[in-house]
């Protein structure tokens, strides 16, 4: 079955929260979860099999942190073919014995370094990484490249060039994430949905969508931007709520049936892939009916200022004619006009709530903040991303969200065992 031909008749639903269902069954932290594939086999066929069942079209195998130079932080950068191939084989088996004509798309996600110079990271080496990843998913039998949770412009570049280069005209997906700023949408390296669409479209990406950093909510604002800018063809996998720390444990407050209502309006903007990012499972609240109301993140038009087109006193301006208490830009005191001074302030930038930092220049590794086409960009380690998508339920919702979603939405299928 062709899956862009697919695409074109209707929307298709993505898997769930694959890091969560691992953590139940067993994982702990500090655990390779690539390495289950041949430690767990089972434990990992049980996983896909329940999203197959929840009724998504299209699940990802156990492979966003599979590539060698991640692997090498546990020391497994030599089995990289070997645990790739093993994740793939493991999914198609599944889809192959009990769910035919369904699909299975190899996860990449980012190597875990940043690349030069930002980092250490040389391009080339990035190329040898992804390269050996996408031919191994690919000789386990995939039906597509899903590469998701990139930041960086250039890593999301080299990993399309590679996966398509490996992929013997597969489709190749390629996602961002991207989160709310001054102006639109941009990712934590300061890259926004046309510099994005642009690039991973000439580098031979047959989609390119959005994934993680955000909730449905927000999400549903950047839907029709990228739908727009891909001629209405996009993927979105947002968050189930933002999380937060209860007694130790990363919970999300979203419920199945919130989440199901917002994504049930992304394909009429333009997503023809839905799925999720980083979720609680939420069962509780899909057995015992709905959760109290969510309080939205987003001020009423009548109390925001901005909106409502007041102007607070005593609004000066900078040289460039922009409000000096809304310019990025605006000079450390004493240093009127210095760039330096402009930098020294940068540093004291700190990272959105939920990353739960504190001050960039405090957290081992962290990329210090710079200038990148206007935003001050500052952020983590791209390792603790990595273990935030582990703890958190890498690939999005739970099967209980996939199956709301799939019956609310007119989504895949209507609910287990039914076969296209």
């Amino acid at each position: 079955m062709d899956l862009l031909a697919l695409i074109a008749e209707r929307p298709l639903l993505l898997d769930g929260g694959l890091g969560r269902a691992l953590m139940e069954r067993g994982f702990q932290a500090g655990e390779c979860p690539e390495e289950w594939n041949v430690s767990h086999p089972s434990e990992v066929e049980d996983i896909h099999r329940s999203f197959f069942a929840a009724g998504s079209d299209i699940v990802n195998t156990n492979t966003f942190g599979g590539t060698g130079m991640r692997l090498a932080a546990h020391g497994l950068a030599s089995r990289a073919v070997e645990l790739n191939q093993a994740g793939a084989r493991l999914a198609v088996a599944v889809r192959d014995r009990e769910f035919p004509g369904r699909f299975v798309a190899g996860d990449i996600g980012p190597c875990g370094q940043m690349v030069k110079p930002m980092g250490s990271a040389e391009p080339d080496a990035l190329r040898v990484t992804f390269s050996e990843q996408a031919r191994a998913l690919v000789a386990g039998g995939v039906d597509l490249l899903n590469i998701e949770t990139m930041f960086d412009l250039t890593e999301a570049t080299i990993a399309v060039e590679e996966a398509v280069a490996a992929a013997g005209g597969r489709p190749v997906l390629a996602n961002m994430a991207f989160k709310p700023a001054a102006k639109g949408f941009r990712t934590m390296m300061g890259v926004t949905p046309e510099q994005a669409v642009a690039a991973l479209t000439a580098a031979g990406a047959d989609l390119v969508g959005c994934n993680c950093e955000i909730s449905c909510e927000p999400m549903a604002a950047l839907v029709p931007i990228l739908g727009e800018l891909t001629g209405g063809a996009t993927c979105a996998q947002p968050n189930a709520g933002q999380p937060r720390l209860e007694a130790g444990v990363t919970v999300y407050d979203e419920t199945p049936e919130h989440f199901a209502a917002v994504v049930a309006t992304y394909p009429a903007m333009g997503a023809t892939i839905v799925g999720g990012c980083c979720a609680d499972p939420a069962v509780s609240a899909a057995r015992e009916g709905p959760g109290p109301p969510l309080r939205s993140r987003v001020l009423p038009r009548s109390r925001c200022r901005r909106r409502a087109g007041r102007r607070r006193p005593a609004d000066r301006r900078c040289r460039r004619g922009r409000s000096l208490r809304r310019c990025r830009r605006r000079p450390a005191a004493g240093r009127r006009g210095s760039l330096a001074g402009r930098r020294r302030r940068s540093w004291e930038r700190r990272p959105a709530p939920e990353h739960g930092a504190d001050r960039v220049e405090d957290q081992p590794g962290a990329v210090q903040g710079r200038e990148l086409g206007g935003p001050v960009v500052q952020r983590r380690h791209l390792d603790e991303v990595h273990a935030d998508h582990v703890a958190a339920g890498a690939h999005g919702e739970q099967q209980v969200l996939g199956l709301v979603v799939t019956e609310s939405a007119g989504l895949g299928r209507p609910g287990p065992g039914r076969d296209g």
